[in-house]
């Protein structure tokens, strides 16, 4: 564990006392009660609360319910100026590693090896979103927790079998099947995964479970749990390798398949409430239809005492879609010595991977020439991910060792490679386009 510093709401502010609500040029915060607001033949005039001190019996039920769960603080430190929590962070991280080997020699001509290895990493600590915040405590309502932690499960498992062949003093072929296993989630603990939204009385017309993101600009923000995401990657491939010594040349030839198996759920966008300061401030009539508030009055904080929410927002997120392309490739090298003095390469690689498609077809696209959603369907490579495939990767190389006095070598090359995986605009970014993915967010369109 270390030591952090943080940011609650005050046990004062807790009742509704907000006297002590002063920026750090020393101006008082003045909450004007939002019940008492006029028309706009009075441009919302507004009576302030007495003492800046908003009743207890005002205090919304979610407000209520997470105050008690809010650590209290450890220090009488004004929030708006200074930290007044000194919290620990409790991170945990044990990272086991298990790798196995076996070798055995049939004759001098045929090898043969296999290895695995395993390795787990399990980390817990505070999420510290949007800023650094603590977890909430236990209350009759609320587990520890169910806000403001993350938990980072990592595995790696990875095998081959390979065997080698020496046909001749002059022929050699390597034979080499592997897979990697690769999974990896970011989320909360198990505890912060129920039906908050429903508990709280906020709407959830989605059923989205975890706890939501509520007032990221509090003093204390509950970041919530409903942020997880994670990947599940298999990927098996199988290489041959040959060398073949022919008089000055030295000639490597091969090939590869490789079948990338990628399952994966995509960063989760929240349902969150989210609060200003326009419910207890006073209107500011320069601002007109925006309706902003003179400097110096209202707080989000106060808003979020009496339940004044500025907008609510529900998201349907991406299903979890599960991937899969294919790759081949192919290589040829002359290593060409042609003298003890100059050695010269030339290769030629060719790779062709195909984009990813999803099982259940649930990839989309925006045509900008039609406007029009493009979805995938059954049938070709390019139906099923919506991208063209590219089958002209051609990847020549070339390089030099010339030693031109001794002691002296100067080597050169050139090369080309390409790279099949790219997060910007490839198919796993396809997969959290709209329909699968819906945004709905409910403002209030006068907050005066």
């Amino acid at each position: 564990a270390s030591q952090q510093l943080m940011y609650v709401p005050t046990m004062a502010m807790r009742q509704g006392d907000f006297s002590g609500l002063v920026n750090s040029a020393n101006v008082l915060q003045q909450l004007y009660d939002p019940s008492t607001t006029q028309g706009a033949a009075l441009q919302y005039s507004r009576l302030p609360f007495s003492n800046n001190q908003i009743p207890l019996n005002r205090i919304s039920p979610l407000a209520k319910t997470l105050y008690a769960a809010t650590p209290t603080p450890t220090s009488a430190d004004n929030p708006m100026i200074n930290f007044n929590l000194n919290g620990q962070n409790p991170t945990s991280q044990t990272v086991p590693n298990y790798t196995v080997r076996l070798d055995h020699v049939f004759n001098e001509k045929n090898r043969v090896y296999f290895r695995f290895t395993d390795i787990r990493q399990d980390q817990m600590a505070l999420r510290n979103y949007p800023i650094a915040s603590p977890a909430n405590i236990a209350t009759s309502e609320l587990e520890e927790g169910s806000t403001g932690y993350q938990a980072i499960p990592v595995q790696t498992i990875s095998g081959a079998l390979g065997y080698s062949k020496t046909f001749s003093p002059t022929l050699f072929s390597e034979t080499i099947l592997s897979m990697q296993w690769q999974r990896m989630y970011v989320q909360g603990p198990d505890r912060a995964m129920k039906n908050f939204e429903k508990q709280f009385g906020l709407p959830n017309s989605l059923g989205n479970v975890g706890f939501p993101d509520i007032g990221a600009n509090l003093f204390m923000p509950y970041g919530g749990s409903q942020w997880y995401y994670g990947m599940s990657q298999r990927v098996s491939t199988l290489d041959e390798n040959l060398n073949k010594i022919w008089g000055k040349h030295q000639i490597a030839f091969g090939f590869r398949i490789r079948h990338e198996h990628f399952a994966y759920l995509s960063d989760r966008s929240v349902d969150q409430v989210a609060y200003t300061n326009q419910a207890t401030g006073i209107y500011d009539p320069t601002t007109g239809a925006n309706y902003g508030v003179r400097a110096n009055t209202g707080n989000q904080n106060a808003d979020f005492f009496l339940g004044a929410a500025a907008s609510y927002s529900e998201r349907r997120n991406a299903p979890f879609n599960i991937a899969s392309l294919m790759e081949y490739d192919s290589y040829f090298q002359d290593n060409w010595r042609v003298n003890n003095r100059l050695t010269l390469n030339f290769g030629l690689r060719w790779e062709y991977a195909t984009p990813r498609w999803e099982r259940d077809n649930v990839l989309s696209n925006f045509d900008p020439s039609t406007n029009t959603m493009l979805k995938a369907s059954g049938g070709s490579i390019y139906n099923r991910s919506l991208v063209n495939p590219d089958r002209n990767n051609f990847a020549p190389r070339i390089g030099i060792a010339w030693t031109p006095m001794p002691n002296t070598v100067i080597r050169g090359g050139y090369g080309m490679s390409f790279i099949h995986q790219n997060r910007v605009g490839s198919a796993d970014l396809l997969g959290i386009n709209y329909p699968q993915v819906v945004i709905a967010t409910i403002n209030q369109s006068n907050p005066l």
